[in-house]
């Protein structure tokens, strides 16, 4: 049994049936749906641009130059450059997609109600949230600071509506937040914190601050950013209960010209140990949603 924590739903890419088909292959119980920020674009983990970046990840003297490296958006804040090419980048989020494809087919599905602090004011936000979050499908707020460009003490007033109903955060963090995002874990010690590609943009520079803190995990998607070798030492040193599957779809690894949806289960997760592989597969990511 496995449940993909991290998977962006795109409607032209995300064929129901071809995808119940895949799931059922692979073992795939559930998938967590995240609404789109920016168009598709491939990413070959196994391409030399990407095999020297995981070479630089976790480094603390490289991260002033990672930021200069990644942070390529556009003057007014619209576009970001990936290998050449500008994407527009969606700032006010449409949920609506992601949970009538959820809500559709609960039994497969769940969804994250993506909110930007940047744009929405609290009002907003807490229209949305209450909307969302009484959708049964609903498994909690995803964030990306570093696409949406705020510090994660934009965060503050989410972290309000999620610590009053003990739920969980999925961000994935900008190169501003390590200790933004680690005082709002111990302000808001009910709130699941899950750190997006085991920790980005930081890494193994932030893993001894998780340690500390009972309420901050990571996943483990995107074969762009995790290989196997970092997923293991994740695993080893934080603890097999704080690291959770996802698979970061349909971004990554291809497979004759789609997205690959079993890459990052054939070549990471099946690799771990019988009863590691169960709690990072499903189990870790059931109890933070359901506790």
């Amino acid at each position: 049994m496995i449940i993909d924590s991290h998977y962006h739903y795109y409607p032209t890419e995300f064929n129901v049936e071809e995808k119940f088909a895949e799931m059922e292959e692979l073992g795939i119980s559930k998938i967590a749906l995240i609404p789109p920020i920016i168009p598709i674009f491939k990413t070959d983990p196994k391409s030399l641009p990407i095999k020297l970046m995981k070479i630089l990840y976790g480094k603390k003297f490289l991260l002033p130059f990672l930021k200069i490296s990644l942070s390529t958006f556009t003057k007014d804040k619209q576009k970001i450059d990936i290998m050449g090419t500008k994407y527009p980048l969606i700032h006010r989020v449409d949920n609506t997609p992601t949970f009538n494809i959820a809500e559709k087919y609960p039994d497969k599905f769940f969804a994250w109600c993506f909110l930007n602090p940047e744009i929405m004011s609290e009002e907003e936000i807490d229209r949305e949230y209450n909307k969302r979050s009484k959708s049964s499908v609903f498994c909690g707020v995803k964030v990306h600071s570093f696409y949406h460009q705020y510090r994660a003490d934009k965060l503050e007033h989410i972290f309000t509506l999620l610590q009053k109903d003990k739920k969980t955060l999925l961000i994935h963090m900008g190169f501003d937040d390590y200790e933004p995002i680690l005082s709002l874990a111990d302000k808001y010690p009910d709130v699941n914190i899950i750190m997006a590609h085991c920790g980005f943009p930081y890494f193994q520079i932030i893993w001894d601050d998780i340690i500390k803190r009972k309420n901050i995990f990571v996943d483990i998607s995107s074969s762009p950013y995790v290989n196997r070798k970092l997923a293991f030492s994740a695993v080893k040193k934080l603890g097999v209960d704080r690291c959770i599957y996802g698979c970061d779809g349909p971004f990554g690894a291809q497979k004759n010209n789609h997205f690959d949806l079993g890459y990052m289960i054939e070549d990471i997760l099946n690799h771990f140990p019988a009863d590691v592989r169960e709690k990072v597969g499903y189990k870790n990511f059931e109890k933070i949603i359901f506790s």
